[in-house]
């Protein structure tokens, strides 16, 4: 997700900061799942946001490639914030920062799956309650059945005992999913 605070440099048409924002996202996120979102974003609403390629220096080995390689590169990008330069120092920072770049796809991964059992168990849990009252609804059919008489037939009793089983099991789901 886009932050507020750049939405608002976007808003706002500053151009500059726009651009810092985006060089930062490259590096503390080395996807690049972030810094695409927010090109999305800036595209939509500035759209000159990118300038032609000034056909300055771009270091191509891949041997060379290491921390100072990637500040350069990183500095050069606010002066010439191009598609080329881009694509550029996205190839040097996978390299340079491929094992922050693991580190947070496992943890997405980790995330994700966690979200998903919070999802699971939630569902879980709403199915649990929606049968907790399905059942003692049940219970007081049978109760305002009999009415006054207040003489429950072995039916009635059958009836409640297994509506109150139930009720014991999805209070147990219940527990279990919270």
């Amino acid at each position: 997700m886009v932050s507020s605070e750049f939405k608002l440099a976007v808003a706002n048409n500053d151009i500059l900061l726009t651009r810092i924002m985006l060089k930062d996202a490259l590096i503390l996120d080395p996807t690049f799942e972030k810094f695409d979102e927010m090109m999305v974003h800036v595209r939509r609403n500035i759209p000159d946001i990118l300038v032609p390629f000034d056909g300055d220096y771009l270091e191509n080995d891949r041997n060379k490639w290491d921390i100072d390689v990637m500040n350069r590169e990183l500095v050069q990008l606010l002066d010439n914030f191009s598609e080329i330069r881009i694509k550029h120092l996205k190839q040097v920072v996978s390299v340079v920062l491929a094992q922050k770049a693991q580190q947070i796809r496992n943890n997405r991964v980790i995330q994700k799956r966690s979200n998903d059992n919070l999802d699971k168990k939630y569902h879980n849990r709403m199915e649990a309650w929606v049968n907790i009252k399905k059942s003692t609804s049940a219970i007081n059919n049978v109760i305002q059945s009999v009415g006054d008489s207040k003489i429950l037939s072995n039916n009635d009793i059958v009836e409640i005992e297994k509506k109150a089983n139930q009720i014991l099991r999805f209070v147990s789901m219940y527990r279990r999913n919270k």
